[in-house]
């Protein structure tokens, strides 16, 4: 069922069941404070964030979540929903919801209104599940709020409270209550630290008042990156100690001695391991060939399917079992190669890493803040290949950096969102946070070779030749695969669309799209009509055949108005060759001036130049950095408006004297 019908049905069964009720007292008087001011388009504002977290011992955290919002116009934010999740070791122990409607009728409803659903299409079984409840009433110019509570057992003794959202704030609160002799240490992310006031007991309250909401901007970082947070590590006293042995976490180290003792005994080996190792690598001899022969095959020969369940959300599977499953998800899959690597004499390592860059905080050592597991592989003395994703350490030596569950990334290189981010490597006696290099920007290639024919009438025909290697390669593989066969000769389409109004696609060809090892290809040609403008006895058509190097629109943003860094997919390079044949009985009269723009995180640069009777248009954009600070974002904009400019530069042509 589509979210808007799952949603208009829970909530005509709720608006028939919801009970009127008075408002509770925290409702109540978080509606008496003011409402804070708000950006023009913001459709609602927190009046009350409040997190209470009570620490029972090493045995169990209780949590209650209370949140009331005022709606400010109707809109599609998902105001009226709320979405409760738990599993077997965390359970929900309460969920109410409350609306006073802009007419003053209020509602309230509970648990038993809720649905309960299971999450994470592609997961064979887990036991994370969630509670959905619909809030009547909640449309514009209403007052909504709800409340549960949760018990947990925990794996590790930590708590992150994440304060700062995509709505302003009015009050952020967070509450800790901790055993007598117990303590904590706290470390701020992205916002001014502040200090708790301690009440009876061992209680501490943070609160915030008026918190800014995380505004969305083209080519920001992952919100982790921008947003407000602060981060838990409790330390148990005297008594609790030795109960709470390998739960505290104060150092990258203890978390990657957690791991190694969840994990490590999982790359047992076994005959059947061995064997399937030698039959993995096949006639290879060479290490690196090997190493890649067994990765191809943990990757395409092992389906991506997660059983999770508990503590198993964490620690993956035995190498045989998956083994003889063929089937697992990526701490499995990592596993599993990490033991057929081993069969043969290659020693590798865990390392943990999040699924979006800069997602890791360096200065909370948390295993909470990873979500996803690839492999360091100790790669053999004087192995001279599979280098852009490999990197020296001072005690391992040379480790290459791979993730078997990418199916489209072969050995040697990382997916575009793991590079320039950071990992835990993880060893039998410890662990330590290192950072994936990203690779030179030539690794992640492509390029364009046009040869074009521009005729008296202003019709255009040209073939193109599109070349991409390593990220750039694995994210159009991705996308043609996703599409029917007889789909993918039209995926050409957009990148036409883009740069030209009417034309005609005549022919389309992919190369080498299961050669994961090899440049991806796309052949093409087409034709465009009045694609040249023509003024008299003039010419004008844009050199720039085909695509855009404009990464965002910067114009649209004010002097000052920008809020975050800005951030690249990756670092790439991307060159363009044009031929371009002048139509019979015309000479230039005018080429646009070469461009050349250098900055310490990108560069630009194109010639219009005529040899030998042809127009040849060349040009390159290379990124060199991931992330540029906000203090470079006027150099940013400036770098794009200038391309933008490039790009509408025109050739006149004149029609020779008779």
């Amino acid at each position: 069922m589509g979210n808007e019908a799952f949603r208009a049905a829970c909530l005509g069964a709720l608006l028939a069941a919801a009970l009127p009720a008075a408002a509770p007292d925290w409702m109540a008087a978080a509606a008496r404070q003011p409402t804070p001011a708000v950006e023009a388009d913001a459709g609602a504002v927190v009046l009350l964030d409040e997190l209470v977290v009570r620490v029972r011992g090493n045995t169990e955290i209780s949590s209650r979540q209370r949140r009331v919002i005022r709606i400010l116009r109707s809109d599609d934010g998902g105001h009226d929903v709320v979405k409760v999740f738990f599993d077997s070791e965390t359970k929900l122990t309460s969920l109410k919801a409350w609306s006073i409607a802009a007419d003053g009728e209020e509602y309230e409803v509970r648990e038993k209104d809720a649905v309960e659903s299971q999450i994470w299409p592609g997961i064979l079984y887990q036991d994370t599940r969630y509670k959905t409840l619909v809030i009547p009433g909640a449309r514009s110019g209403a007052l909504v709020a709800y409340e549960y509570e949760q018990k947990g057992r925990p794996f590790i003794l930590q708590s992150i409270w994440r304060f700062q959202e995509s709505l302003a704030v009015r009050k952020a609160r967070f509450e800790l209550e901790l055993p007598d002799g117990w303590g904590f240490d706290a470390v701020w992310r992205n916002y001014r630290p502040s200090e708790p006031v301690r009440s009876e007991g061992n209680k501490w309250v943070w609160e915030l008042e008026t918190v800014p909401p995380v505004v969305a901007e083209p080519m920001m970082p992952h919100g982790a990156v921008v947003s407000g947070s602060m981060g838990l590590v409790f330390f148990p006293g005297k008594a609790g100690g030795q109960d709470a042995a390998g739960k505290v976490h104060s150092s990258w180290n203890e978390v990657g001695q957690w791991y190694w003792r969840l994990a490590g005994d999982r790359l047992r080996p076994t005959n059947q391991l061995r064997t399937a190792a030698v039959e993995a690598a096949g006639d290879a001899t060479a290490s690196v060939e090997r190493i890649a022969a067994l990765a191809a095959y943990v990757q395409r020969k092992i389906r991506y399917v997660a059983i999770e369940i508990g503590i198993g959300g964490h620690r993956p599977h035995e190498a045989g079992e998956v083994l003889v499953n063929r089937y697992g998800d990526c701490k499995d899959k990592a596993t599993l190669l990490g033991a057929l690597l081993a069969a043969i004499g290659i020693q590798s390592y865990y390392v943990l890493v999040h699924t979006s860059r800069g997602a890791v905080d360096p200065d909370l050592p948390s295993a909470l803040g990873f979500n996803h597991v690839i492999l360091a592989i100790r790669l053999p003395e004087g192995s001279g290949e599979l280098m852009s994703a490999s990197q020296e350490h001072p005690r391992l030596g040379r480790l290459l950096l791979f993730d078997p569950t990418d199916a489209m990334t072969p050995p040697g290189y990382l997916p575009e969102h793991l590079q320039g981010g950071h990992g835990l490597l993880v060893i039998h006696d410890g662990g330590e946070l290192i950072t994936l290099r990203s690779p030179a920007p030539s690794v992640n290639r492509f390029m364009r070779v046009m040869n074009i024919t521009l005729h008296a009438d202003g019709t255009l025909n040209g073939s193109v030749q599109e070349l991409s290697w390593a990220a750039q390669a694995s994210s159009r593989r991705a996308q043609l695969l996703a599409l029917p066969g007889i789909e993918r000769v039209n995926a050409v389409a957009p990148v036409i669309g883009q740069s030209m109004g009417s034309y005609l696609i005549e022919r389309a060809a992919v190369q080498d799209l299961q050669g994961f090892q090899k440049p991806l290809g796309l052949l093409y040609s087409f034709s465009a009509r009045n694609y040249a403008e023509q003024a008299g006895d003039l010419i004008l058509f844009r050199p720039r055949i085909l695509g855009s190097k404009l990464a965002a629109d910067f114009a649209e943003f004010k002097e000052g108005k920008r809020r975050h860094p800005v951030g690249f997919d990756c670092v790439r390079l991307d060159s363009e060759m044009s031929e371009i044949k002048l139509p019979e009985g015309f000479e230039v009269d005018e080429l646009p001036p070469a461009t050349d723009i250098q900055t310490s995180f990108a560069k630009y640069r194109s010639k219009t130049e005529v040899v030998g009777g042809m127009l040849k248009y060349n040009r390159a954009y290379e990124v060199k950095e991931v992330l540029v600070p906000l203090e470079q974002f006027e150099e940013v904009r400036d770098f794009y408006r200038r391309i933008a400019a490039d790009e509408r530069s025109l050739v006149v042509l004149r029609r020779k004297a008779p």
